[in-house]
């Protein structure tokens, strides 16, 4: 059976996958203790290890969770924070020291050289110009052995009810080639079909709290983001729908119809939901 390793590991939503894809996951690594509980209710059969790879060792990695240097049945997993490689408008400069985290990750994929590694962020790991860190770590693919595929792909097309654009990378020294799965359309990922009155999700209100497993809740909205939903149209309306009143239009948005249209948008009922 694989068995995988997960690099920032967060709440462990890709160790989840991983884990219903048949593969082993024993363990995931994450800086932050606030992802512990999370990750092990969600994944009770892998490892949550709290720290921070920059000054974890090779050697106490291979202590910690049992696995051995060329081992054809592991795959190394990398979902390194996007922050940083994000288009959104976040703080670069405090971003910046999660930038190297990928070449802290290749220094583990190449001292255990494991079968398979795999890698997953936003476009911007490969699309942002004037930095080399992906071409670097793809070089250091190929020198060592490893043939992979790699390119920005929609999950929509991969079976999620979502347009959401993400790099994706595959990689292995035990074949001459690898590809990543051929997308797919499926005319039935649209929002009806999973959420809603008929899926279970009965109507409520701004700051309901549903404290049962289902979680079922709804953030609660000051008066005035109250009335920027009602005008905004139903299936696909978005913050154009009140840019000229002068007590809803955000100054942040002023002269920028086409930045970010979908903020406080509304999804389309029969279309795949967008990212955010």
């Amino acid at each position: 059976m694989l068995k995988a390793v997960e690099f920032f590991c967060g709440i462990g939503g890709t160790t989840n996958g991983l884990s219903r894809a048949g593969i082993a996951v024993k363990a995931g690594i994450d800086n932050d203790p606030s992802c512990k509980e999370t990750y092990e209710y969600n994944n009770p059969d892998s490892e949550f290890i709290q720290a921070d790879i920059r000054d974890l060792s090779e050697d106490q990695l291979a202590e910690l969770i049992e696995i051995k240097r060329n081992d054809d049945s592991v795959i190394f997993v990398g979902c390194s924070p996007c922050h940083f490689w994000s288009k959104m408008n976040t703080n670069k400069e405090k971003s910046e020291q999660s930038k190297g985290l990928l070449q802290e990750f290749q220094r583990f994929v190449d001292w255990f050289r494991p079968g398979y590694v795999v890698i997953e962020n936003v476009p911007g790991l490969r699309n942002k110009e004037n930095e080399q860190v992906l071409a670097d770590f793809l070089s250091f693919l190929q020198e060592t052995g490893y043939v992979c595929d790699g390119r920005v792909i929609n999950a929509k097309l991969y079976g999620v009810p979502q347009n959401r654009y993400r790099y994706l990378l595959i990689a292995t020294r035990l074949t001459s080639s690898i590809s990543l799965p051929k997308a797919e359309e499926d005319d039935s990922l649209i929002v009806e079909n999973f959420i809603g009155i008929e899926n279970g999700f009965e109507t409520i209100e701004a700051g309901h709290k549903d404290r049962s497993e289902f979680m079922h809740t709804a953030a609660g909205l000051s008066e005035k983001n109250l009335k920027r939903i009602s005008r905004t149209k139903k299936n696909g309306g978005d913050r154009l729908d009140w840019k000229d009143d002068p007590e809803l239009q955000l100054k942040a948005y002023e002269g920028k119809d086409d930045y970010f249209r979908d903020v406080y948008g509304r999804m389309w009922w029969k279309k795949p939901a967008p990212t955010i």
